[in-house]
């Protein structure tokens, strides 16, 4: 099982907090009080996987002791990078046959493999089996897609105290103006950016671009302290990545402000990821998708359409099949040829009989682009290195 970096105890922010006593504390070191923390210190002293599920810790407390992908400088520059729970437990999937993981963290996987070529969340596989498939286009959506809230610019100010004695008051003052001017469009689809919020978009990003440069003109920091200042370099640089790209012209996604009960957000969105999935997902290895609601009314096409999918019989457009047998579809790819359709299966892969049924264990419909056997979870089948033709038999537990 491997879950997103964010779950499990992060050893060097425990450190800093350690370090700084009454600050872990006190209600701005995350909301720790004297019986919590010692909870906390007798947990860590006991975990082997540091994985939140049996951690003494509320929500907000968590939040102070774990980062983020986006946040996380990377083990090689980490002051306790060797003792990781996350890289271990990412070192345990390497090795493991079936890794069993969410939408969200293979959604990742798939957006950072779009942009840097290799996998990085999710070891490298032959065979992918998605669960609950009719989740996969929305997640893959949200992951793909920005998010602005006044909390990211504001969090951004807070991080920098851990850093800085003298935080900048033009980043909460930026933060404050741009959740008012969210708030004003709360409900709303925007096909265009109002004027108002550029301004207030634009200065947001000045803002995070000056505490940038606050970061980079420190000098080298020790141990957890440095790490610290690598952890808010980053969430600075992701921060000010998001600012710039948001405010793009809107061309082929879609862009609204949720409205919320605390504050309104500015979220924008892949219109299609189909041909996300056709190139990093269909291309590269097998792919079964299993629900028990991938069909509308007996027929799949409005499900295939979302992640990227065209019948494979043109007599049948809507993939429907034989009212009782399960689909097979092929990827649409924008390089292929007039029908924009590939076929991705292997030769040896027979069609199934007009009255098979494949219903997995929970009974739901199956929609196969490959040659693999199904599965009721996420999974990714490893492709092996030394032990080829040689099968292990078993999952390995993460």
């Amino acid at each position: 099982m491997l879950k997103g970096r964010s779950n499990y105890l992060c050893l060097a922010r425990y450190g800093q907090l350690h370090d700084g006593a009454q600050m872990a504390l006190s209600a701005d070191g995350g909301g720790f009080d004297a019986q919590t923390w010692s909870k906390l210190e007798e947990w860590r002293e006991t975990t082997e996987t540091g994985d939140r599920t049996d951690a003494p810790l509320d929500d907000r407390q968590w939040a102070s002791v774990s980062v983020s992908a986006r946040e996380c400088p990377g083990a090689s520059r980490c002051s306790v990078g060797d003792e990781c729970f996350a890289e271990k437990a990412k070192a345990r999937a390497m090795e493991a046959d079936i890794v069993v993981t969410n939408l969200h963290v293979y959604g990742l996987n798939v957006v950072l493999r779009e942009r840097h070529g290799i996998d990085i969340t999710v070891p490298e596989h032959d065979v992918l089996v998605v669960d609950e498939a009719h989740k996969l286009a929305p997640t893959l959506q949200q992951v793909a897609g920005l998010e602005l809230t006044e909390a990211r610019v504001a969090g951004l100010a807070r991080a920098l105290g851990s850093i800085l004695t003298d935080v900048p008051g033009g980043l909460e003052r930026s933060a404050s103006s741009l959740g008012l001017a969210l708030d004003e469009l709360a409900g709303q689809r925007l096909t265009t950016l109002p004027d108002a919020l550029l301004s207030e978009i634009d200065g947001a990003d000045q803002s995070v671009g000056e505490a940038a440069d606050l970061l980079k003109a420190l000098p080298t920091l020790k141990d957890h302290a440095q790490t610290e200042r690598l952890r808010v370099a980053n969430l600075a640089a992701s921060l000010r990545d998001d600012l710039q790209a948001i405010r793009r012209t809107i061309v082929d996604d879609v862009c609204w402000v949720e409205p919320g009960v605390q504050q309104a957000r500015l979220r924008r969105v892949p219109l299609d990821i189909g041909p996300l999935l056709a190139t990093q997902c269909y291309a590269r290895h097998s792919v079964i998708m299993t629900s028990a609601t991938l069909s509308i009314g007996g027929r799949f096409g409005v499900f295939a359409d979302t992640v990227g999918l065209t019948p494979r019989s043109a007599s049948d457009p809507s993939g429907a099949g034989p009212e009782r047998s399960s689909p097979t579809h092929r990827p649409t790819r924008p390089s292929d040829s007039t029908d924009g359709a590939t076929d991705v299966r292997s030769p040896s892969t027979t069609e199934p009989d007009a009255g098979d049924t494949d219903a997995g264990e929970s009974g739901g419909e199956r929609l196969d682009t490959g040659q693999s056997d199904a599965s009721q979870s996420l999974r990714c089948r490893r492709r092996r290195r030394s032990d080829i033709g040689a099968h292990r038999g078993r999952a390995e537990p993460l």
